[in-house]
């Protein structure tokens, strides 16, 4: 009788859910020429990209604000996003100054004034509300049966959704971006417009360190103590920047208090590699520390790397597991190709502006210069505006660590250890049995863990979890309880022709909803080979976990990739554009 009661509920609220996506509609200014929009235009007039209308148009779209239902059915009814990844989308096109977010209004009334009011524009709204309206704005698209269609996993690979979005309860990510400065003009790109303070949770960084005068050495002082590279604070260059930074302190205060939980971790990889301690500020102009970060052209996570980048330096990225996100692994990457840098120009401005570049661009910028009687130096070459002004912010950033006080500047507190430890399990657990055993709230597991594409680890394969330290000895002895213990158990199942979700429901044993939640799903539709995440029953074959401190490297460091000499391009960035470029964007 329970059992029944709760799926009539589940089938309820899916009704619900169904009704409230099919009245939403995107309306335009009644100017437009065209008469209706497809969901491929409409995504990319939203995503700041081409719509390729026929007749040419170049449509202004109005968000609404990132708190309302309208807004989070909007974006995962279009794409399958939560509100977190659309906003790391636009941080990171703004970081990089690609493009600026939608504005916003307020609520379905004031989106249909700014419709009315500006030429060209679009909007999404209730159709309820669209009373009283007939001859001043137009519905160019409707969700629902005839229009909507499921977003699978390989629809969007540019930016990929986590599709288990729903399942994963998505912690609140960074939003958190730097306006893209001009060196040569002084023009600050727009800044998104920030609702409200949507920094990572509260208890990501607070959940060991509660009270900064009784938890030991801070390590900001440590860090600055092992900068090594020389103070350029007096460059106009550089002051600039700073300038900037303090120009938008909400935004360095949440990028300083992000980096709190990773820092240490990646200050310690400095310290291996005898670098310059300037480095382990660069996560925050790479990602603003958000291990969720993504770019349009597919970067991703803390140092925003590539696909094929990644795959050069031997970092997986499948259906289960993205290794760009994975702090420990992605970190040990980024910094051994920064040391390749160094090896080559002997100089660690050109080593950071390669970094961002392209090697082959700044040996292009020296033998330029070289050639006319110049300086070879970083100061003295002609390098793109953005690799310009990519160094100066470093340097910048550095300035602002050292000395906080001169420019009013509150540092969050960090000890001098680690936040995290990580725990290797041999057998496949999902997050919300991580969250469990461990005592740690489930967003923290999530954000921590963000090289999970799923709900789940790969099945059959070693793990590596990321558990806050005074959790972890909790986590690992929870872990040996368990074992032989019947537990649920996930792996991949491809759509097959004419299969529905309710017969791969029926031959799982599970649930229609149950396979909606752990897979993102907005409708019970599915297309050919699409991907699902499916339980399966068994019993635990493991002998244990091994758990190490952070401190520790507890995976091997990446060997250094040669790095090429000559007229190549390829940066860190970049290096999909040849030799991976047609497989993310297919």
């Amino acid at each position: 009788m329970a059992n029944t009661l709760l799926l009539m509920v589940g089938i309820l609220a899916l009704i619900l859910s169904e009704t409230a996506i099919a009245s939403l509609v995107v309306i335009g200014s009644p100017e437009i020429q065209v008469d209706h929009l497809t969901q491929h235009q409409v995504e990319n007039i939203y995503l700041g990209k081409p719509a390729a209308l026929s007749t040419q148009e170049q449509l202004q779209p109005f968000d609404q604000s990132d708190d309302s239902s309208a807004y989070q059915q909007f974006y995962q009814s279009l794409l399958g996003w939560s509100p977190d990844q659309v906003s790391s989308y636009w941080s990171s096109l703004v970081f990089q100054g690609e493009g600026n977010p939608p504005p916003k209004v307020s609520d379905d009334m004031a989106a249909i004034a700014a419709v009315e009011r500006t030429p060209q524009s679009i909007a999404y709204v209730d159709s309820q509300d669209l009373e009283n309206t007939e001859g001043q704005v137009k519905v160019l698209y409707q969700f629902g049966p005839l229009n909507h269609f499921p977003v699978t996993a390989s629809s969007h690979t540019t930016v990929p959704p986590m599709v288990n979005a729903g399942a994963a309860q998505e912690v609140a990510a960074i939003n958190a971006s730097l306006a893209a400065y001009s060196v040569g003009n002084h023009t600050p790109a727009s800044l998104p417009t920030f609702q409200s303070d949507t920094s990572l949770p509260s208890n990501l960084s607070q959940l060991q360190y509660p009270n900064s005068a009784t938890s030991g050495a801070n390590l900001w002082p440590i860090i600055v103590s092992h900068f090594a590279l020389n103070d350029y604070s007096d460059l106009p260059a550089v002051r600039y920047q700073i300038l900037a930074f303090l120009s938008n302190k909400k935004i360095l205060n949440q990028i300083l208090r992000n980096a709190v939980p990773y820092i240490y971790y990646v200050y310690q990889q400095t310290e291996e590699r005898h670098m310059p301690a300037e480095f382990a500020l660069l996560p925050m102009l790479e990602s603003g520390y958000d291990p969720f970060a993504y770019s349009s052209a597919g970067a991703s996570g803390l140092w925003q790397l590539m696909p094929g980048t990644a795959s050069s330096f031997g970092l997986e990225i499948d259906w289960w597991y993205d290794a760009r996100r994975d702090t420990l692994v992605s970190t040990q990457a980024a910094l051994n190709y920064m040391c390749n840098l160094h090896d080559a120009f002997h100089d660690w401005l050109l080593a950071a502006a390669a970094y961002d570049a392209g090697i082959g661009v700044v040996q292009d910028a020296q033998q330029n210069n070289a050639n006319i009687g110049q300086g070879t130096d970083f100061w003295d070459l002609p390098l793109p505006d953005e690799t310009k002004a990519y160094v100066p912010k470093l340097l910048a950033l550095a300035a602002i660590v050292k000395d906080p006080a001169r420019y009013g500047v509150i540092l969050p507190y960090v000890p001098n250890k680690s936040y995290f430890t990580a725990v290797h399990v041999n057998s496949q657990i999902d997050m919300a049995e991580a969250a469990s055993l461990s005592g740690v709230p489930q967003k923290v597991i999530r954000h921590l863990n963000s090289s999970l594409r799923r709900w789940a680890t790969t099945p059959g394969e070693v793990h590596t979890w990321i558990i806050p330290n005074e959790y972890s000895a909790q986590f690992g002895n929870n872990l040996e309880k368990l074992q032989g213990q019947e537990h649920t158990s996930w792996e991949y199942h491809q759509v097959q022709g004419s299969e529905t979700l309710q017969s791969i429901a029926h031959n799982y044993h599970t649930t229609v909803s149950l396979l909606m939640h752990v897979n993102g799903l907005t409708s019970d539709v599915l297309n050919p080979d699409t991907g699902l995440l499916v339980p399966l029953r068994l019993h635990r074959t493991y002998g244990g976990t091994l758990a190490l401190p952070a401190t520790t490297t507890t995976l091997p460091i990446i060997s250094k990739p040669v790095v090429a000499t000559g007229n190549n391009t390829d940066s860190l960035k970049r290096l999909i554009d040849k030799i991976y470029f047609s497989r993310s964007s297919s």
